[in-house]
């Protein structure tokens, strides 16, 4: 008698123990972790479980759920719990739990019953994962998303009006504008979704980990009910496994990353699609003081493959002034002239640019040796869709709109040519008044 008291009192030393190391295991878990005995009495919980609900544990253990939970939602537990213990298994499902000051998490809740050795149900051990955070996100991704198509439709009809109007030129911009900016407009939105999505990759996975442990857990109970040493050792070797390889301690602090980074994606996405919602009303003309040499180098950058074939380039530039002007707008307006005068050279030839000054005016002439415009087509050249070239080969808008963009900044443009000796084209830009 004496050694069978003995060997309880050592086995019962044991459970102890093991019941120790499991529920530090538990507490440093980062999701709430409970247990219910069959009565629905809280007998334990991590604090993480304590947090959750905000309020301390010692209110929690020792009391039911309609002492710790709204009633309506205290009523859903229990019909759950009820019909775990009558049927065994396990229940997983998500919800909304709205706390006692008005606020609400959105949860998924794992439940799972606990039995004796003798198969009747001891109670219920549950792990709850809150994704308010992901559905937050998940919202703001599906607000975002049709946000987008409304404001994708909003430029569909801005298109459609811009090719009923007369206004030929502006209609251009806008077109060149919008596909330029719709074009990028995937490659905009795929990067942070691309790592939104990677987040979420993620964070499934630190939650099979989570799982895993609980599974663990669970076996280490079933070992401790059965006083089995051997299988809680090989329980506690599994739990230290998965702790190890899945690096517990880093899994905490990266959730938290994660999440913060995919917020600051849909963030993201969400300035994208209201920049492209602003732009749908908005004009993009924006003007700042250039230097027209600047503007003319960098636009060279850009035709070097056109112009080069064809002529060699002569510069002389002048001691400019600045001109307040929208820079890209200058630039397409360099591309159209230095393009067109590549292409009247027919085999070799030479372009020159030349800039300075006239009296309030910042001027740049461009100059080719090529075919030459017939007196009587100069006075259409400026029309919308007039082009002398080959069909196929052009629009007919680039001397519109080049022309529509120097009058919008209070400038002009002036033209000579006589066929077989070349053309010249002289834009005239106001100067800036710089105080």
């Amino acid at each position: 008698l004496q050694r069978a008291k003995e060997d309880l009192e050592k086995s019962n030393e044991l459970r102890a123990q093991a019941e120790l190391q499991m529920m530090d295991m538990v507490e440093a878990m980062p999701n709430p972790v409970y247990f219910k005995d069959e009565q629905g009495i809280y007998r334990n919980c991590n604090q993480a479980f304590a947090d959750y609900l905000g309020i301390p544990k010692e209110k929690i253990l020792g009391f039911t759920v309609f002492d710790v939970a709204p009633r309506e939602l205290a009523d859903v537990v229990h019909a759950i719990d009820l019909d775990l213990m009558a049927h065994g298994g396990r229940h997983q499902y998500e919800g909304r739990v709205v706390n006692f000051d008005g606020t609400y998490k959105e949860v998924v809740f794992y439940r799972s019953v606990l039995l004796y050795r003798d198969g009747r149900p001891r109670g219920v051990v549950g792990v709850i994962l809150d994704i308010t955070e992901r559905k937050k996100i998940e919202r703001a991704i599906r607000e975002n998303e049709s946000r987008l198509i409304r404001a994708l439709e909003e430029v569909k009809n801005i298109n459609a009006e811009l090719e009923k109007t007369q206004d030929k030129l502006v209609q251009s911009e806008k077109l060149a504008a919008i596909g330029t900016l719709a074009a990028g407009v995937a490659h905009e939105i795929n990067n942070p979704l691309g790592f939104i999505q990677g987040n979420l990759s993620v964070l499934t996975q630190y939650v099979q980990t989570f799982l895993d442990l609980v599974a663990a857990y669970e076996k280490a109970r079933a070992a401790i009910d059965e006083a089995d040493i051997p299988r809680l050792k090989e329980v506690q070797e599994e739990v230290k496994g998965i702790e190890d390889s899945a690096n517990i301690v880093f899994l905490k602090e990266d959730v938290a990353g994660l999440l913060k980074e995919t917020i600051y994606g849909v963030e993201r996405i969400n300035k994208i699609v209201t920049a492209l919602q602003h732009f749908s009303y908005a004009s993009h003309g924006e003007k700042k003081l250039v230097s027209v040499n600047d503007v003319l180098e960098g636009t060279l950058n850009m035709v070097s493959s056109e112009v080069s074939p064809k002529a060699d380039l002569l510069k002389e530039y002048g001691d400019m002034s600045l001109v307040m002007a929208n820079e890209e707008q200058l630039k397409q307006v360099f591309i159209n002239l230095l393009v067109n005068a590549a292409h009247a050279i027919r085999d070799k030839g030479v372009i020159r640019l030349k800039t300075y000054v006239k009296p309030g005016y910042a001027v740049v002439e461009v100059a080719d040796t090529g075919c030459g415009i017939p007196k009587e087509m100069l006075p259409k050249i400026f029309d919308p869709f007039f082009t002398t070239k080959e069909p196929g080969k052009g629009t007919g808008l680039g001397l519109s709109i080049s022309y529509d963009i120097i009058r919008k900044h209070k400038g002009r443009i002036e033209v000579e040519s006589e066929s077989g000796k070349g053309t010249i084209f002289r834009v005239f830009l106001p100067l800036a008044k710089v105080v």
